[in-house]
């Protein structure tokens, strides 16, 4: 299980979480709040620069032993710019498709936060990504989810992973604040498994390719 880099933007620099590490659940001093699951590995925390505090973390994923590919998470908090929008920082944070993205769903939560589903590739591997972002108080924050779309022998991971980032998202908060307009899902179609961002003003509970674009 080795360190995602490169596509994802998601630089870690251990190779193994730090176990037994309490995990932290703020940055900029209480100003973006959340609650992380205790499974979940610290693998870094530290400060790039006075106005950017970063998080990163690995989950633990047994079907990627021994492999090039890994599950992590990153958490950017950093001071916005003066006259900054939602819309200057998401090509910087989340990648285009010129750098191999491809966006499947994005979703606005009001004025300042931002859901988005995309996939991309690391190395030989397809990977799916999780993407939350949001601008308040002076305050832009980042969080980025991603794992590899691998054959997997644990039938249960891949809900965990998307039960686990809907708590997280649902708790990241900033000043206390957010907005929820969406949820990731995770459906079987046709013998497949189908990850999908649902806005939560659309009736349909449960995807289906027909209906969509």
């Amino acid at each position: 299980m080795r360190a995602l880099h490169g596509t994802f933007a998601i630089t870690l620099l251990l190779t193994c979480g730090l176990r037994g590490e309490q995990l932290p659940q703020s940055l900029f001093g209480d100003v973006v709040t959340f609650r992380l699951p205790s499974h979940w590995q610290l693998q870094r925390h530290f400060t790039k620069t006075n106005s950017t505090e970063v998080l990163q973390l690995l989950i633990p994923d047994p079907d990627t032993d021994k492999t090039p590919d890994s599950s992590n998470v990153v958490i950017t908090a950093e001071q916005s710019s003066p006259g900054a929008t939602l819309d200057s920082y998401k090509e910087r944070a989340v990648g285009s498709p010129a750098r191999g993205f491809l966006t499947t769903t994005e979703i606005l939560g009001g004025k300042n936060w931002l859901s988005r589903l995309s996939h991309g590739m690391q190395g030989k591997t397809h990977y799916i990504v999780v993407d939350r972002l949001g601008l308040d108080r002076g305050c832009f924050v980042y969080f980025r989810a991603a794992c590899p779309l691998i054959d997997r022998k644990d039938r249960e991971w891949m809900g965990n992973f998307v039960a686990s980032c809907n708590s997280v998202i649902k708790s990241l908060k900033i000043g206390g604040k957010n907005v929820i307009t969406s949820e990731l899902k995770l459906d079987a179609v046709e013998q497949a498994t189908v990850v999908w961002l649902r806005d939560l003003n659309d009736p349909a509970k449960h995807f289906d390719y027909r209906t969509r674009d």
